[in-house]
Formats: C-alpha cells, sequence, structure tokens
C-alpha cells in the first residue's frame, strides 16, 4: 500500500509539506507510519503513540503562521461587527493553500489527506480563534457527502475542495429539529427547520439530513433556492456566526445513490472529533495569551507570573491543554481507523476536550484581570469560543446522559 501523494496545490508556505507525502495511518507501508503511529506488539490491536510526523509539524507550523497573520483581519472584522468571515482570507486559505479539501479524495479535486491531518489545521486555526468557515465546510460538509456514494456527492465535493464552495451541514441535534422530504413530480422538497447551524448566511451549500419513508439521508440546497430561508441567530461567540435554516417545500438534490445507517453514524462523529482539535487549539491559545500577560504585566515589581498563585492557576492550564490535545487526536486517529462505536467516541472526546477548553479560558480570564473582559482585548473571545462549542452540534450534558444510559447508569431513580 503507498501513502497518497501531496498537496500540490499548495503555495510555498507549504511548499515542504506539499512536496512529500500525506501519511495515511496503516501498518502496512512504513513510509506511511506516523501522525499517530502504532505497531502490532499485542496481537492484532493498535497502539498509537501521540506524536505528528514530521511533514504534519511542518504543516502545524505553517497553518499557525497564516492564522496568526489573518488573525488581525478576523478580529477586526469581528470588532466591527461583520457577521461573515473576510473572503480574502478565504481565498488564501482555499485558493493559495488549499486547505479546503485537505481530507478530500484526489479523484474528487481535494489533497488526498487524512482527517488527522485536517484537524492539525483546525488546531491552528482554534489557537488564534479564526473565523473562516473551515470547521462547517472542510469537516462537516465534507464528512456527510463522504458518507455515501452518488455522483452528485462527489460533484459538490469538487467544488468544496476548490473553495469555489462554502458549505455547511445542518444536522438535527434536538427533537425540536426536524426536516421531513416528500418526493414529488418534479423531484424532492423539504419541510422543517435546523437551529444553530454554523455559518448557514455565508454557505452556498446546505446540507440537509432529513427523514424520507426510506429511511434518512443526505439532501443538498444551494443559496437563493426558493423555500430556503436563512435566519441569523444573536450567538454569544461573535466568531462564528449560527444561522437556523427554515425550509418549506425547498427543492432539494439528493446527495447519494446509496447511504446505510452505518456511514451516516460515522459521518455524524466526524464534527463533533473535529470540533474537539479545534477546542484543543483554542485552549492552548488562551493558554499562550494568559502566559505572555503573566510574563509582562508587573506587579510589586515583578511579574505576575513569579506569584505562586498564578504559577499554580497557570499549571493546571498547562495540564488540561495537552490533555485536550491527546484526547482530541486519539478521537481523530480512531476514526480514521474505523472506530467500532464513532457515537460513543465522538460524544466522550466531545465532552472531556469541552470541560478541558472552557476551564482553561476561564482562566486565562482570571490571569489578564479585567484588560481580558474589554471589547478590544481577544481574550473573552477565546473564552465565547469554548462556551459556544460546548453545545454546537450537541450538549455536553446530553452527551454525558446518552452514555450513562448506554452503559446501565439511568440516572437518579
Amino acid at each position: 500500500m503507498h501513502c497518497t501523494p501531496a498537496l500540490e496545490r499548495s503555495t510555498a508556505a507549504l511548499c515542504r509539506y506539499s512536496a512529500t507525502r500525506l501519511p495515511n495511518v496503516c501498518s502496512v507501508c512504513p513510509a506511511s507510519r506516523g501522525s499517530y503511529q502504532f505497531t502490532r506488539s499485542r496481537g492484532r490491536r493498535k497502539e498509537m503513540r501521540f506524536n505528528l510526523t514530521d511533514d504534519q509539524q511542518d504543516l502545524a507550523q505553517h497553518a499557525g503562521r497564516f492564522f496568526e497573520r489573518a488573525r488581525a483581519a478576523d478580529h477586526e472584522a469581528v470588532l466591527a461587527g461583520k457577521t461573515t468571515a473576510d473572503p480574502a482570507v478565504w481565498g488564501q486559505l482555499t485558493g493559495e493553500l488549499g486547505l479546503a479539501g485537505i481530507a478530500v479524495g484526489e479523484s474528487d479535486g481535494g489533497g488526498g489527506g487524512t482527517l488527522v491531518d485536517l484537524a492539525v489545521v483546525l488546531e491552528a486555526a482554534g489557537q488564534s480563534v479564526s473565523t473562516q468557515p473551515l470547521l462547517a465546510s472542510a469537516g462537516a460538509a465534507v464528512a456527510a457527502l463522504q458518507a455515501g456514494v452518488g455522483d452528485q456527492a462527489r460533484k459538490w465535493l469538487g467544488g468544496l475542495a476548490a473553495g469555489e464552495l462554502v458549505g455547511t451541514w445542518a444536522d438535527p441535534a434536538s427533537a425540536d429539529d426536524v426536516v421531513r422530504a416528500e418526493q414529488g413530480p418534479g423531484g424532492w422538497l423539504l419541510h422543517g427547520r435546523i437551529a444553530h447551524v454554523p455559518h448557514a448566511e455565508q454557505a452556498g451549500l446546505v446540507l440537509i439530513a432529513a427523514h424520507t419513508p426510506q429511511g434518512e439521508r443526505i439532501f443538498g440546497v444551494t443559496r437563493g433556492t426558493t423555500g430556503l430561508d436563512v435566519h441569523p441567530e444573536s450567538a454569544l461567540d461573535p466568531t462564528r456566526p449560527l444561522g437556523t435554516i427554515h425550509v418549506t417545500g425547498a427543492p432539494a438534490m439528493l446527495a447519494h445513490e446509496h447511504l446505510d445507517a452505518a456511514a451516516l453514524r460515522r459521518a455524524r462523529a466526524v464534527p463533533a472529533v473535529l470540533l474537539a482539535a479545534e477546542q484543543a487549539g483554542v485552549a492552548r491559545g488562551a493558554l499562550h495569551l494568559a502566559l505572555s500577560h503573566a510574563r509582562e504585566r508587573q506587579q510589586f515589581g515583578r511579574a505576575i507570573g513569579s506569584f505562586q498563585a498564578l504559577k499554580h492557576l497557570l499549571a493546571d492550564m498547562l495540564v488540561d491543554v495537552e490533555t485536550a490535545r491527546d484526547v482530541a487526536r486519539y478521537g481523530v486517529w480512531s476514526l480514521t481507523e474505523n472506530a467500532d462505536d464513532p457515537e460513543e467516541l465522538a460524544a466522550m472526546t466531545h465532552a472531556h476536550v469541552s470541560d478541558c477548553a472552557v476551564r482553561v479560558a476561564s482562566s486565562a480570564l482570571q490571569v489578564l484581570g479585567g484588560i481580558g473582559y474589554t471589547w478590544e482585548h481577544p481574550g473573552h473571545l477565546y473564552y465565547k469560543r469554548t462556551l459556544t462549542s460546548a453545545r454546537l452540534f450537541t450538549t455536553v450534558d446530553r452527551e454525558l446522559d446518552r452514555l450513562a444510559v448506554r452503559i446501565g447508569i439511568d440516572g437518579p431513580s
């Protein structure tokens, strides 16, 4: 088995990464080992090591520098009250760097990478609290289209990979969000609503999981379609706009000719696990922000970071950051290895990483003091991102309740 070729469309900023091969996590090809390396020392059980390959470390560094440079423009737009990401930054991210298609197969116009590669980029995006719709488009929308087999899905994948389309997946996260599809003489029509859809206003393609007489299927509705209405929500996090999607007889196209339930369950696990990777990056960014302030802020003639109380607080933050990173990377790696229970994996990963990230961002505000609460300082953006991400796609409480029932803990009698 050979490793996949590189992202040929990447620019010189990622030249070393694109000049080599993106590793697949497999035990057959020695050159492909790395991203989360493992051996077969215990029968057929795969043991992972928490270290990235040299190429993925380069990818992380270059992506981090890109998002750091873009952060000023991103946050300036947020402070100005803009509800959509800077299109110029998105153009560089997708057209020049080719990162929108990093987890899309080469036959569909992508870079031929894995979810691990995408997670590395999302960590870097989270560290700068990027406003770009990378998670929604390159993560959730791509996962929805890759869930089944269909010519229409492959066509849309090509558009997403090239950055010509911004996509989002409107997947019902609560009992109140229901979409039903009915087949009429002219094709499929959708009826229902779904709330808290990331980047709904910016998306040119909305993928919707809807109920049909044959079971749940994934449909695509393009922007401007009659019967599709997007209502922006007043979200706590200004860096990730959310919207409520209403479909009232909206014509839709079926994404796949074939879609089985197991593939749909795995596809639904992907956004939650990738969100955890982004959350791990947000936590690290909040820690760096707090560390920088603790080194520079002087009180009683010395840096506040030298005081024992802050040392302990920062040490606890580091533990949460490292734990969140490892749990998130394990979750992504497990999905690439076709985990037996992707729903349970996603729930545990998202729940644990979200708790870590919220604690870190909250502690960062304690280190920053009053400056962290001002509108001009980015400290509050990290805190707001962690709070809303803990409730995006699902909620931590709901995930833990569902896990408790599955292992036989039904709650208090």
